[in-house]
């Protein structure tokens, strides 16, 4: 279980010149059990790569806090992890051999090292390229090989910041729904940064909406299960229409669109 509790965040006033401090985010507050995919959008600049720092404990709240599993998050941990838009793969490691490094610092014997790689490697169906180094695989394959390397740290949460972002349609798709799968059979709560409605919409059992700095939830939607199983199809169902139509609003006018 996650739960941020009235978490306000600003950066400090710079020492020199006149800047004075910020809020980046104000009276946030959501929870996320095992299992859910959260999805959070809203404009540039609303603090959504901020709050996934401060869920990660690479920052801290202003104010506010932040419990992991009824924890306090006070700092950086394996059972947070970040996965970014760039794969950040060791270019001179395998793609087994990225694992096995994760696998090597939770202190596992190198023989059980490989054989869990390879379980990993399966779980993306990348397991025939596990001697590839990463310059050899295309952009899809590398984010694959980088969710499979998160997911050896054995994390309770994954966070992702705009990870699909570069990818075609068919990598992207691909890779969201084995995502969905992974999340929902290995029992991970998975936090998604994303502009795309597409992606928030499609894997998110909640999607939330900030609004431009400082941000705050100016929305919260809850797509039906009855949406489209296919990213593809989105764009034609009626009801992803009616959330695009709805945010569109929020952006534009949030006070008319609460009305």
């Amino acid at each position: 279980m996650l739960s941020l509790e009235n978490i306000y965040f600003k950066y400090p006033a710079r020492r020199r010149g006149n800047g004075d401090a910020h809020w980046v985010l104000e009276d946030i507050s959501l929870t996320a059990a095992a299992g859910e995919f959260i999805s959070i959008i809203g404009p540039s600049g609303c603090g959504k790569s901020t709050l996934l720092s401060l869920i990660s404990g690479l920052l801290r709240p202003s104010r506010g806090r932040i419990l992991a599993q009824g924890r306090e998050v006070l700092g950086p941990s394996r059972s947070r992890v970040l996965i970014f838009q760039g794969h950040l793969l060791f270019p001179w490691k395998t793609a087994i051999q990225n694992i096995e490094f994760v696998l090597k610092a939770r202190g596992l014997s190198q023989g059980l090292r490989r054989r869990q790689a390879l379980e990993y490697l399966q779980r993306v169906r990348l397991e025939a390229h596990a001697d590839a180094y990463p310059r050899e695989l295309s952009g899809g394959m590398q984010q694959r090989i980088g969710i499979a390397r998160a997911l050896a740290a054995e994390p309770d949460i994954l966070l992702l910041d705009e990870p699909f972002s570069s990818l075609d349609l068919v990598a992207k798709c691909a890779i969201i729904d084995e995502l969905k799968a992974i999340a929902s059979q290995m029992g991970k709560t998975v936090i998604l940064v994303t502009h795309n409605l597409e992606e928030a919409f499609h894997v998110g059992h909640r999607v939330y909406l900030l609004t431009k700095g400082p941000g705050r939830i100016a929305a919260t939607f809850d797509p039906s299960a009855t949406k489209p199983d296919q990213l593809q199809s989105l764009g034609a169902s009626s009801e992803f229409q009616a959330f695009q139509k709805k945010v569109s609003a929020f952006m534009t006018d949030p006070a008319a669109a609460q009305r």
